[in-house]
């Protein structure tokens, strides 16, 4: 949380109160799950510039050994809500952690005219927090998920009747297609996604309810 709070210290008491708040959920909710990822801060480049996370993991800025000059990792376009970050990369400062707490595509880049000038920029996507579609959640809606030979089978369960939307998106957060879009009735459906035409590699099935959403990943 010390990361988050000192991304902007000069900010407005109902952000920094809006910080605060985001912070304290990501270490309640989603600390356990979290994964950190690296990004090597090269002359030039980071390295990798282009990452695939869930909401609650961290990035994390590295100065690499090889790395002479100074650098930055600076905001560009980041989704509404998101907190902004400029934080210098250096011998002082040689890592830069940064909690996702929104969902959503992170463009960033170099500051240093240096790198401006050879196009320092990275890229991540922040695909909403997973909870395994195998455990029952809050709100009563159950769903697993299984590749096989015929494709995706999806079990579902509601114990009311709702509206339901199950939608696949590849890794670079795109819409594939969306499985179902209505109100589903209480009990157990099957559902069969025929993944004949998809090529190989990794995929987001989401399920979206009234009250909840849920992802996971999949390996065709």
């Amino acid at each position: 949380m010390t990361a988050v709070l000192g991304l902007l210290p000069k900010l407005k008491p109902d952000v920094m109160k809006r910080i605060f708040l985001l912070s304290l959920l990501y270490l309640i909710f989603y600390s356990a799950n979290a994964t950190v990822y690296v990004v090597n801060v090269l002359d030039g480049v980071f390295d990798p510039d282009t990452l695939q996370v869930q909401v609650g993991d961290t990035i994390r800025w590295y100065k690499d050994a090889q790395s002479v000059n100074p650098h930055t990792t600076t905001s560009v376009n980041i989704p509404a809500g998101a907190i902004p970050w400029n934080q210098g990369i250096g011998d002082s400062t040689p890592t830069f952690d940064y909690p996702v707490l929104v969902a959503g595509s992170y463009n960033y880049t170099s500051t240093i005219a240096m790198d401006d000038s050879l196009g320092m920029d990275g890229y991540f996507l922040a695909t909403p927090w997973a909870v395994s579609l195998g455990n029952e959640p809050e709100y009563g809606t159950f769903m697993s998920a299984i590749v096989g030979e015929e494709g995706i089978s999806i079990t579902l369960n509601m114990d009311k009747a709702e509206p339901v939307v199950i939608q696949l998106y590849d890794l670079q957060g795109r819409l594939i297609n969306t499985i179902l879009n209505g109100t589903q009735p209480a009990g157990e459906q099957q559902i069969v996604y025929s993944t004949n035409r998809l090529p190989e590699g990794i995929y987001f099935l989401a399920i979206t309810t009234r009250k909840e959403k849920l992802s996971e990943k999949l390996i065709l």
